[in-house]
């Protein structure tokens, strides 16, 4: 585990805190992460904050656009300055600005997710039951993979990570280790799908 640096604004003394505090529920505070918070720490010190306290006015200073810099990292400081304002608000401090949606409308996503309708759901497995040319895996196992993916609502590298040890034949369940920030969870697949799984 990467060592946490020394501090020297005004949290100087509740950012080590703070940072063994995410690692001790599972979030990964690890180099990169830690480095935004170290980043914060200098940027206060430099335009002379010292008390703790967290304000409208700190805020906007610290996530103002850099130069042709991304949303995205413009996001990534307010994501760093909203976890430490609430952290603080939990430890009883009430001099704090808790930044809101409606404060970060500069840097969200004009992403618009695509929904599937259930005839093209429909229209992709029954394609999918006709490949026959599948170079690394047969087609029945594709398709359970396939299947897998739309009912439990998995990424493909926790699918493709997943081992026997990891499945509960029996129930269904189906552990999954280390995903997104390094975290576990427990799914279980329906009734139809386990069914389908025994038939191969």
């Amino acid at each position: 585990m990467n060592k946490i640096p020394e501090f020297i604004g005004p949290f100087k003394d509740i950012l080590p805190n703070f940072i063994n505090y995410r690692r001790s529920l599972g979030y990964d505070y690890q180099k990169q992460t830690v480095s935004r918070f170290k980043e914060l720490d200098t940027f206060l010190s430099k335009h002379g904050y010292s008390k703790i306290e967290m304000t409208r006015e700190m805020y906007d200073l610290w996530i103002a656009k850099r130069g042709n810099e991304t949303h995205t990292n413009q996001g990534k400081r307010c994501s760093a300055f909203t976890m430490l304002a609430k952290y603080l608000i939990s430890i009883g401090y009430d001099n704090i600005f808790l930044p809101t949606p409606v404060n970060n409308k500069m840097w969200k996503s004009n992403f618009i997710p695509y929904i599937f309708s259930r005839d093209e759901i429909t229209n992709i497995f029954r394609v999918a039951d006709k490949i026959d040319n599948l170079t690394h895996v047969d087609t029945s196992t594709f398709v359970i993979m396939l299947a897998t993916l739309y009912t439990c609502g998995l990424r493909i590298s926790e699918l493709l990570n997943i081992k026997l040890q990891n499945i509960n034949f029996t129930t269904g369940a189906i552990q999954i280790l280390n995903s997104k920030y390094h975290e576990n969870r427990l799914i279980v697949v329906s009734d139809s799908l386990r069914k389908k799984t025994y038939r191969i």
